[in-house]
C-alpha cells in the first residue's frame, strides 16, 4: 500500500506483559509492527507503574502511566489521553480494553475527532463461564456487563481477524456491535514481534540433539481459566502408558502455587517442569526440542508454535476448530476431556509420518495468518477511511 497515517495511539489499562522492556526480542516488541500502518506509533499503558515513564524505539513510544494505586489511574485515564491526542493530533486510537472503555473515551469522544477502534482479545461469556469471575477481577459481572454496553455505543468501529472463531459470532449477533465491525485477514494483535521470525530462522538451522525422553510443551499464563490443569491430568494419563515423558510448562500467573500443589497432588513432580515466564526469544529452541504442543485455551502462544511448525494437540474451543483443520493442520480434541487429549498425543507419538504432516502443514497455515506479509492491505479500508 506505501501510504501510513500520520500517527496511531494504542492504550490499554494494562501492558499484558512486560512494558519495561522494549529490546528486541521482547513482548513489547510487537507493538512495533503498528508501524508498518503508522509514521509514529504511542503506546500508552495507563495502569502500569515504572520507574521510567517514556521508553523510545524508533517509531514507536511506550508510555507507562500507571501509579500503582488502581482507581487513581482509572482517574486520571480520560485526562492523560485526552492531552495525548490533542499534542499529537492523533485521529486514530486503538484498544482491546472492553469495560473501562467508556470512561477512557469520553473527552475523546466529546471533544475530538479521533476514532475509537476496539480489537477485543478476550470473549467475555467464555471467560465467565470459565472463570467465574469479572474481566477486571474487581466489579461484580453484572456491572461489568452494563459498563461493556456503554463502551459498545461510543467505539467506532470493531476489527477482528477472519481466524476469529466465537468473536465473530458474538460480535455479529449483538445489535450494537454487528453495524461497527470489520473482518480483516490478519490483526497485527495475532503476529509475533518482528525478531521471533529471525530467532526461528536461526534455531532451524541448529542441529538439536534429542534423548529418547517425549517432550511436551504447553505456554500459557499459570491461571485457573486457561486450563493449565487438564494439561497436568493428560501429562498423569500419558504416564500410564509412557514413563519417558516430560511437560514443560512456560508462563507465570497468580496460580502458579496451586498447579504445583496440583503436580504434588498427582504425584507427577518429577515429569513436570515450570520454567516461569520467559521473553518469546526464549521459547524458541522449546519448540526445537519438545515434540507435542499441548493447547488447552492459548491464543498466541498457539499461533506462535504454529508459525514454528510443531504437531499440535488442542481442545476444539472458540477460534481453534475455525482456523485449524483436524487431522490436517493439529488434532483437535473435545473440550475438557484431558483423557482423550492423551491418547491423541501418544497417537502422534507413534506415527511419525502423522507427527510430520502435522508440523508441515500448521508451519504453512501459521506462515499465512500470523505473519506480517500483506498486513497493509489488511487495514488500508479502515486506515483511509
Amino acid at each position: 500500500m506505501g501510504y501510513k497515517i500520520a500517527n496511531i495511539l494504542l492504550f490499554n489499562l494494562y501492558a499484558g506483559h512486560n512494558a519495561d522492556d522494549i529490546s528486541y526480542g521482547s513482548n513489547t516488541w510487537q507493538i512495533k509492527n503498528y508501524e508498518e500502518l503508522s509514521q509514529v506509533v504511542y503506546a500508552l499503558f495507563l495502569g502500569y507503574k515504572s520507574k521510567r515513564k517514556v521508553f523510545h524505539s524508533g517509531n514507536t513510544i511506550v508510555l507507562l502511566a500507571g501509579t500503582g494505586n488502581i482507581l487513581l489511574d482509572l482517574l486520571k485515564a480520560p485526562f492523560i489521553i485526552y492531552k495525548l491526542v490533542q499534542s499529537r493530533k492523533i485521529k486514530t486510537a486503538i484498544t482491546y480494553e472492553q469495560v473501562f472503555l467508556w470512561w477512557f473515551v469520553i473527552l475523546l469522544k466529546s471533544l475530538t475527532r479521533c476514532r475509537i477502534i476496539l480489537l477485543p482479545n478476550t470473549l467475555p461469556a467464555m471467560m465467565y463461564k470459565i472463570s467465574k469471575k469479572s474481566l477486571s477481577n474487581r466489579l461484580p459481572i453484572w456491572l461489568e456487563k452494563v459498563l461493556r454496553r456503554i463502551s459498545s455505543f461510543l467505539v467506532d468501529i470493531v476489527i477482528i481477524p477472519k481466524t476469529s472463531g466465537q468473536y465473530k459470532n458474538w460480535l455479529l449477533n449483538d445489535w450494537v456491535f454487528k453495524k461497527k465491525v470489520r473482518i480483516i485477514a490478519k490483526v497485527i494483535e495475532g503476529i509475533p514481534p518482528p525478531g521471533f521470525f529471525q530467532a526461528i530462522q536461526k534455531q532451524k538451522k541448529m542441529v538439536v540433539e534429542k534423548d529418547n525422553c517425549f517432550r511436551l510443551l504447553c505456554v500459557s499464563r499459570l491461571r485457573k481459566e486457561k486450563l493449565v490443569e487438564d494439561a497436568l491430568r493428560c501429562l498423569n494419563e500419558i504416564i500410564k502408558t509412557e514413563q519417558s515423558v516430560c511437560l514443560h510448562i512456560i508462563g507465570e500467573g497468580s496460580d502458579r502455587e496451586y498447579f504445583v500443589s496440583k503436580a504434588e497432588e498427582l504425584k507427577i513432580t518429577s515429569y513436570v517442569r515450570f520454567h516461569g515466564y520467559m521473553p518469546l526469544m526464549d521459547i524458541v529452541p522449546f519448540y526445537a526440542k519438545c515434540d507435542v504442543y499441548i493447547s488447552t485455551l492459548t491464543g498466541s502462544a498457539l499461533r506462535e508454535a504454529a508459525i514454528y511448525g510443531m504437531p499440535v494437540v488442542a481442545y476444539e474451543m472458540d477460534w481453534v476448530k475455525d482456523s485449524f483443520q483436524h487431522g490436517v493442520t493439529y488434532m483437535g480434541v473435545e473440550p475438557y476431556n484431558y483423557k482423550l487429549l492423551a491418547k491423541t498425543i501418544l497417537l502422534i507419538k507413534n506415527d511419525a509420518n502423522l507427527a510430520n504432516e502435522l508440523a508441515v502443514n500448521i508451519n504453512r497455515l501459521g506462515m499465512e495468518h500470523w505473519s506480517l506479509q500483506n498486513i497493509e492491505c489488511s487495514y488500508k479500508d479502515i486506515l483511509l477511511r
